[in-house]
């Protein structure tokens, strides 16, 4: 009697099961008899809720039902080598996962076919009531079907939770009227890392994705590209949804000529250090819905012969956006302001290059090329423009104000190079310690047409900078404008040429701004979007690479001066090796070697007191 007792004690416990379509049978899961399919191994009365089912490479034409068990389901060693494809009957999932606990289903390596003579439609997965991981697992071409018609590949249910994990859908689908070309969801939280959504398309909301759900849908590290729908060409959250965290995605080339809302995703929570490219919507390009932005790139967003408004970002009803870079846009609307950002919070971002096409026969009703309707903050504007094909000039309503900005807020903000037929920079704006240069208007005020200016500088802006009624105090304006405390003297900017506008020691603007306010060094404050600091190293120019690879940066430390020495900082270049510095007394401008050129006239070479603190290999 002892001694069965101690075997059964010495026997491990079977935890592990084994499936094999290529098994002659007659299958009873172990590793030298496996089961011949994934069901049989699912509803085996010897599966258990912890248990492991490893499945061996072959095609598996069957829907596999998951009810209440929770199960470990890996595909053999390759994941293009293990097959799951869906049954032909109309409707039919490959695979359906409902009342399963936490943690859930895993499913692991698989691809996800359809019938390559599939008579009828059905989606990939569905899930009910259930937690399920999607691990390295590929759909293709799935189209939902039957009364709801939502979620090509994926459908998540009340109740559920689903994780994709470098998972691929691609050419998914969902029918007339229907959701979420790839995935629909509206369970409890939807979380998606290193996966990529590609020519997916639904004709309703969200081509990739429609999410509705109650709790957070968290996207990380992944591709939306080529996909298409009506609203949200990429992702379509509903206003009633929890909020998004979207980081380190790229959005590339979604929505077409018929996208109408969100060539990108329309939406609500984060957006982060992510990419939206050549994104396609006539109402709104990339992006729109309330998100708070960071650190994310816009580029050509928005732009069709069919015209759009908002082409980057449309805050509804408003968004913020930090330290992000907007590029190379171009809107025309004939209804709304075609500008790259719309309704927004902005700080220490960039705008350059965007654009916004009008002409006197599209009822434009206005809007700069770059922002409307925002709150700015420590913003560059360069290169923004109004392109009026056929402005008679008789109407600014018919040809387009504001190059860069148009009724809105602006502190401490940079404008170069902005052109429009009225407000070359900006029109109908409040703009405080700003500084405009080389803004440009057809027909007038090359700076700004309307609204106020305090504590700036318009120099260069053609010779009518101001205009309709702007209103100027305690700001240097080129040919003088009234108002208190206005000036008219050079601001002697560093290299206003490159678009640095820094002052330099001796500017008049130092110190004759507003006297009841003062610089962050305690003076009073400095006219401009740059309060001068004495102590602070200034970089004066960007040479090109030297003989060794090195591109060494310089910064002034003293003003130059012909009666003192004049020290300055060369960073970037090896303290071992013996350089020839060229230095200009006056400024060049030219670029050089993809830098600023160093050298102009008149030229001096004069002695170099040269002290090395070391450096760090190679430069």
């Amino acid at each position: 009697m002892l001694l069965p007792v101690c075997l059964l004690a010495l026997a491990p416990a079977q935890n592990t099961w084994y499936v094999d379509a290529n098994n002659p049978g007659p299958g009873t899961g172990t590793s030298d008899d496996p089961f011949l399919t994934l069901q049989e191994a699912v509803d085996a009365p010897t599966t258990l809720s912890g248990d492991s089912v490893r499945v061996r490479d072959g095609v598996y034409r069957e829907s596999v039902v998951i009810d209440g068990k929770v199960l470990r389901i890996i595909a053999g060693h390759a994941q293009a080598s293990v097959f799951l494809e869906r049954v032909d009957i109309q409707g039919t999932p490959c695979l359906t996962v409902r009342n399963v606990p936490s943690p859930g289903v895993l499913f692991a390596g698989f691809q996800f076919e359809v019938p390559s003579n599939a008579a009828s439609s059905g989606r990939g997965v569905e899930v009910e009531s259930a937690q399920l991981q999607l691990s390295r697992c590929d759909f293709d071409s799935f189209v939902a079907a039957g009364p709801s018609a939502n979620g090509g590949a994926i459908y998540g249910g009340a109740g559920s939770s689903v994780e994709l994990l470098g998972c691929s859908i691609e050419d998914c689908g969902a029918g007339s009227m229907a959701r979420g070309g790839a995935v629909y969801f509206e369970g409890d939280e939807l979380s998606i890392e290193g996966c990529t959504f590609q020519s997916n398309e639904c004709f309703w909301r969200g081509g990739a994705v429609w999410f509705n759900g109650t709790g957070a849908m968290n996207v990380r590290n992944s591709l939306f590209t080529g996909n298409e729908s009506q609203s949200g060409a990429a992702v379509w959250m509903e206003d009633s949804a929890g909020a998004a965290a979207i980081r380190g995605t790229d959005f590339v080339a979604n929505g077409t000529d018929g996208t109408r809302l969100s060539g990108g995703i329309h939406g609500q929570g984060l957006i982060e250090d992510c990419l939206f490219r050549a994104n396609l919507g006539q109402e709104n390009g990339a992006v729109s819905g309330q998100w708070t932005i960071r650190g994310t790139e816009f580029d050509r967003n928005g732009g069709s012969d069919s015209g759009n408004w908002a082409s980057a970002v449309h805050g509804q009803p408003h968004s913020s956006l930090t330290d992000c870079f907007i590029h190379d846009h171009i809107g025309a609307s004939a209804a709304l302001p075609p500008s790259a950002v719309i309704n927004a919070d902005l700080a220490n971002c960039v705008f350059e290059g965007n654009r916004a096409e009008v002409d006197n026969n599209s009822n434009f009703i206005n809007g700069a090329a770059a922002i409307t309707d925002c709150v700015a903050v420590d913003c560059v504007f360069r290169d923004n423009l109004i392109f009026a094909s056929s402005c008679s000039g008789v109407n600014p309503n018919e040809c387009g104000r504001g190059g860069a900005a148009f009724r809105s807020e602006l502190t401490g903000c940079v404008f170069v190079g902005n052109s429009a037929p009225y407000g070359g920079a900006a029109a109908e704006c409040e703009l405080t310690n700003c500084s405009l240069y080389g803004n440009s208007s057809a027909w007038e005020a090359g700076a700004l047409w309307g609204g106020s200016m305090a504590n700036c500088i318009a120099f260069g802006n053609g010779s009518v900078p101001l205009g309709d009624g702007a209103v100027a105090t305690w700001s240097c304006i080129e040919f003088g404008a009234p108002g208190t405390g206005n000036i008219a003297s050079d601001p002697e900017f560093l290299l206003p040429g490159s678009g640095d506008l820094r002052l330099r020691g001796s500017s008049p603007c130092i110190d004759t701004g507003d006297p009841g306010l003062t610089d962050p060094d305690g003076s009073r404050r400095d006219m401009g979007a740059f309060p001068f600091d004495a102590s602070a190293p200034q970089s004066f120019c960007a040479p090109g690479p030297d003989s060794v690879g090195c591109s060494p940066v310089l910064s002034s430390v003293t003003q130059p001066s012909a009666s003192a020495p004049w020290r300055f900082d060369a960073t970037g270049v090896l303290a071992t090796t013996a350089t020839l510095s060229f230095l200009a007394m006056g400024t060049a401008e030219l670029p050089y070697l993809n830098g600023q050129l160093c050298i102009g006239a008149p030229l001096t070479r004069g002695p170099v007191g040269v002290v090395t603190t070391g450096s760090s290999a190679p430069c």
